[in-house]
């Protein structure tokens, strides 16, 4: 009982900091305001002082996360059994295997937001696709609408997102993490960050906790361009011979 109230109350506060809509918010605000009367905060208050409301959230966001990719399989007439939703097996090349070796010691995110217009977001996810960026996240600051409680918007969004044309269907990774939107300070969207020579504590718990996760470099690129220009913009000032490697390879053929 006392997990589903810290639950419930870690949700309302984690809508009411990250929400973009100002109705939504202030909605959430009076929620959280009639819900904090009745509640006993005491062991919320705790684990925030010991560190753990920032892996409450991450739990939080990734939870609903794959609740989401059940109500997508659902919504696009798929069973929904545990053989469904492992991930098929990817076969790489050469230069694939070495993208995510690089990856392994290093991470590249695209923030990216829900009033980004979805040919942008297919733009994006395209790239994604076809060079087998699996190490490689596109990140919402949260669920679509501002509410992880009603997992059908989002399950639409990604749904959307998957249908590139009617002939083609992507599989770009997407997470939702707050967290990483506050440790690099993204206030815009879409956002590229290179994150260099990286350390993680615990793979399980979110990147965006400074105590799990840092990196000796960081390198961001804002604004309405494609992730090839934004990795271009990065390593003018990153100077990285593997990330070179990696705009060589994401480039298009005659490309200047």
């Amino acid at each position: 009982m006392l997990y589903k109230k810290i639950f419930l109350i870690s949700l309302i506060f984690t809508n009411c900091l990250l929400a973009d809509k100002f109705d939504v918010i202030k909605q959430l605000e009076d929620e959280a305001f009639k819900k904090g009367q009745e509640m006993d905060l005491s062991s919320l208050q705790k684990n925030m002082k010991e560190q753990k409301f920032d892996d409450n959230i991450s739990e939080i966001y990734s939870n609903a996360l794959k609740n989401v990719e059940i109500e997508t399989k659902r919504m696009q007439g798929e069973n929904v059994f545990l053989e469904n939703m492992k991930q098929n097996k990817t076969k790489f090349t050469k230069t694939e295997l070495d993208f995510q070796k690089f990856l392994e010691n290093n991470r590249i995110y695209i923030f990216m937001s829900e009033s980004v217009p979805m040919d942008v977001w297919h733009t994006y996810g395209k790239l994604m696709h076809d060079k087998k960026l699996t190490n490689t996240n596109m990140v919402l600051r949260g669920c679509i609408g501002g509410d992880c409680s009603k997992i059908a918007p989002t399950a639409s969004f990604i749904i959307r997102l998957k249908q590139y044309d009617k002939n083609n269907e992507i599989n770009p990774n997407v997470i939702i993490d707050p967290l990483l939107f506050r440790k690099y300070n993204i206030t815009q969207a879409p956002c590229v960050v290179f994150a260099e020579n990286t350390q993680t504590k615990d793979s399980t718990q979110s990147e965006g906790n400074s105590e799990n996760f840092n990196a000796k470099n960081i390198y961001k690129s804002c604004g309405d361009w494609d992730f090839v220009w934004h990795l271009k913009e990065i390593q003018k000032k990153a100077n990285n011979y593997e990330l070179e490697e990696i705009i060589a390879y994401l480039e298009p053929k005659g490309a200047l």
